[in-house]
C-alpha cells in the first residue's frame, strides 16, 4: 500500500504525518509531508540511511537535531538536509507541537519501514516516547538493511549482533516485517493547508 496526497497517518503517541506528495504520486521516489511532532516526541535513536536523503524545515515550534556529532535547535524557517550515510537523530523541543516539512527520497522502502514503526505505536507496543524494545528494533533493522542502521557501531558488528539476537527475537514474538501494517488505512484524509510562501517551491 502506498501513501497518497492528503492522507493522515497518526502514530497515536508521538507524531502525525500529513502527506503532500506521496509514494503513490511519485512512484516511490519521494515522500513530502507535514510532520507534526508532539512535545517530547521524536527522540529517534541515532541512525544512518545508506542511500536515502532526508530534509527537515521547521514551520512552527522547534526541532532538535543531531547530525554527525553536532547538535542544534531548528526554529521556524530553519532547515537541515541530511545526505545519505550521515549519522543523525531528531526530536521535538519545547512545550508546543512542532510542525516540520519532511522530505524523503527515495521513499518506497522508507515508507515500508516507517509503517511498521507506526503500527507498533498504534498497537501500544512501544514505550511512551514511541520507541519499541531493543529486540524489536533489531528485528526491523535486520529486515531493512537497505533503509537504515544504528549509528556508532560498525556495520559488520551490527549484522553479527542482529544475527545472534534473531532467534531470541523470534522466540519472543518479535517480527521484522509485520505485513499487516502495510495495508493499514490512513487515520483520515484532509484538504492540505497552504505552505508558507518561502516553502511553496518545495512541493
Amino acid at each position: 500500500m502506498t501513501m497518497h496526497s492528503g492522507e493522515v497517518y497518526d502514530t497515536g503517541r508521538t507524531e502525525r504525518l500529513v502527506v503532500r506528495v506521496g509514494t503513490a504520486e511519485s512512484g516511490g521516489q519521494r515522500l513530502l509531508a507535514d510532520l507534526y511532532v508532539r512535545p517530547g516526541g521524536g527522540r529517534v535513536p541515532p541512525h544512518v540511511h545508506p542511500t536515502i536523503e532526508e530534509a527537515f524545515t521547521v514551520i512552527h515550534g522547534a526541532l532538535g537535531i543531531w547530525v554527525a556529532g553536532k547538535t542544534r535547535v531548528l526554529t521556524a524557517g530553519e532547515g537541515r538536509r541530511i545526505p545519505p550515510g550521515t549519522p543523525h537523530s531528531w526530536w521535538s523541543v519545547g512545550s508546543v507541537e512542532a510542525r516540520v516539512l519532511f522530505d524523503v527520497h527515495p521513499a518506497g522502502r522508507f515508507e515500508e519501514q516507517w509503517r511498521r514503526f507506526m503500527g507498533l505505536q498504534q498497537d501500544g507496543k512501544t514505550n511512551a516516547k514511541g520507541v519499541p524494545s531493543f529486540l524489536q528494533i533489531t528485528a526491523i533493522l535486520r529486515a531493512f538493511p537497505d533503509v537504515g542502521h544504528m549509528a556508532g557501531l560498525p556495520l559488520i558488528l551490527q549484522r553479527a549482533l542482529f544475527a545472534l539476537l534473531a532467534p531470541i527475537a523470534r522466540a519472543r514474538g518479535y517480527e521484522g516485517r509485520h505485513e499487516a501494517y502495510l495495508t493499514r488505512a490512513p487515520s483520515a484524509t484532509v484538504d492540505l493547508e497552504p505552505l508558507p510562501d518561502y516553502l511553496r517551491n518545495r512541493t
